[in-house]
This record gives C-alpha cells, sequence and structure tokens, in this order.
C-alpha cells in the first residue's frame, strides 16, 4: 500500500515557499491576494529621484524668472529646504495609495502614472505660491 503525501498545509499564516516567492517576486498581488507592498515601494522610490529632480529646476526657474533676487537671500533657501523636506514626506502618499488600492480595488500602471502626476502638479503649484507670497 502507497503512503499518499500529506495534505497541503492551508495556514494563511505560513511563510511562502522560496519557489512561490521567486515566482512572484515582479507581481504586485500574490495569487492568496496579498499586496507586495515591496515592489510599490522600490518603484515609487525611483520616482522620486524623477520628482526631486523636476522640482528643483522647476523652483529654480519659476524663481529666475519672477523674484530672481530671492536666489540671493539665504533665508528663503532655509524656507526652501523645509518645503523640500514637507514635499517629500508628502510623497509617501503616494504608495500608500496605490498599495491600499491594489489591495482593495485592483489598480492599472496608468492609475500609478496619474497618480504621479498630479502629485507632482499639485507640489509645483505649492512651490509657485511660496516663490510669489515669499
Amino acid at each position: 500500500m502507497s503512503e499518499m503525501p500529506p495534505p497541503e498545509d492551508s495556514n494563511p499564516f505560513r511563510s511562502p515557499s522560496p519557489e512561490q516567492e521567486a515566482s512572484s517576486a515582479g507581481q504586485p498581488k500574490s495569487s492568496t491576494g496579498i499586496v507586495d507592498f515591496r515592489n510599490i515601494i522600490v518603484v515609487w522610490e525611483r520616482l522620486r529621484l524623477f520628482y526631486n529632480g523636476l522640482l528643483v529646476v522647476y523652483v529654480l526657474a519659476i524663481t529666475f524668472a519672477l523674484r530672481r533676487q530671492l536666489l540671493s537671500a539665504p533665508d528663503f533657501w532655509g524656507v526652501l529646504l523645509i518645503c523640500a523636506f514637507v514635499a517629500n514626506v508628502c510623497f509617501f502618499i503616494g504608495p500608500a495609495i496605490e498599495g491600499y488600492a491594489r489591495y482593495f480595488f485592483g489598480w492599472h500602471i496608468i492609475l500609478s502614472i496619474l497618480l504621479f502626476l498630479a502629485g507632482l502638479l499639485f507640489t509645483a503649484l505649492a512651490a509657485s505660491g511660496m516663490v510669489v507670497e515669499y
């Protein structure tokens, strides 16, 4: 009489096997319905470089065009650094929204792009207001 293999463990709290983990490395959601936040965060951290680069160029250009005298004001640079820190803290909203939306509703890459662009536009408008009102 041959022995039957033990039934697969249906425990949802057990760690995935190395094969399962390797097969879902590039996928945002596993077959169990769990969202891979690691992948989302990696993508958004790459976008952060683009976000900061665009904002630096934009703020310097708008300051140069509208209020050139601010470029020589040390206190302006201090305020600008604080605003840059706040903008980067607010950047965390993007991956949080995407993660929760993937978990509850499903998600498409186009929505990630739109979310990124909306955040970038909002930050650029806030930066414009800061330069004009400073």
